[in-house]
């Protein structure tokens, strides 16, 4: 990749999921275990691994004002996490080379896992890269996928596809295999929050 590593690679959080679980609270919003807010640290994450253009992909801007991030909304509503992709790549066209996808709900991810993705997308021959935690075990929505791919997500949209893993599998994406590992471990109902919650106390 050409350039400084700050204008190649730049991230976007999809924090565009429902709350109704959490009361109507974005659970990226939730105490992560760590004395921070789920999004807070892994901002921090991205950061240290040395991504500084970080946006979040929300409906709800005002939600994540103290964030200290821009926010910015689907181009389409809804089309699920397939169109915040869409979104992040649009607003990035022509800024940056690639933009490193996650979702907003990772409470252990950190900045290996990230250094080790951009790693495989430097290499992979169709410019993007996605995680897995086994062989058929995909992290679709954990991926670094080059700008010029807009055009190909969002005809895959205009079809009506939604699911990014069968994008990503037609496409051709690297694979990382980064084996069994809380990393990757996602929070989507509140026994879910409890469960890592107590992970981290043991």
């Amino acid at each position: 990749m050409g350039g400084s590593a700050e204008s190649r690679l730049v991230c976007a959080l999809l924090a565009g999921g429902r709350a109704h679980r959490y009361g109507g609270r974005p659970k990226a919003l939730l105490d992560s275990g760590q004395a921070a807010a789920m999004i807070d640290r892994l901002i921090g994450q991205v950061t240290a691994a040395g991504i500084k253009r970080i946006v979040i992909v929300a409906n709800d801007a005002a939600a994540y004002a103290d964030c200290g991030r821009e926010v910015i909304g689907d181009l389409r509503q809804g089309i699920g996490p397939l169109g915040g992709i869409e979104a992040a790549l649009a607003h990035f066209a022509g800024k940056a080379e690639a933009v490193l996808i996650l979702p907003s709900d990772l409470p252990g991810l950190g900045a290996d896992e990230i250094r080790t993705l951009a790693t495989a997308y430097a290499a992979a021959p169709q410019k993007i890269a996605v995680a897995a935690t086994g062989k058929d075990s995909w992290q679709p929505l954990c991926a670094i996928v080059d700008v010029g791919l807009l055009g190909e997500i969002s005809a895959a949209i205009d079809r009506g596809e939604r699911r990014a893993w069968e994008l990503w599998r037609r496409i051709g994406a690297a694979v990382v295999d980064f084996g069994k590992t809380h990393a990757f471990f996602n929070i989507n109902s509140p026994a879910d929050l409890r469960r890592w919650q107590e992970m981290m106390i043991r």
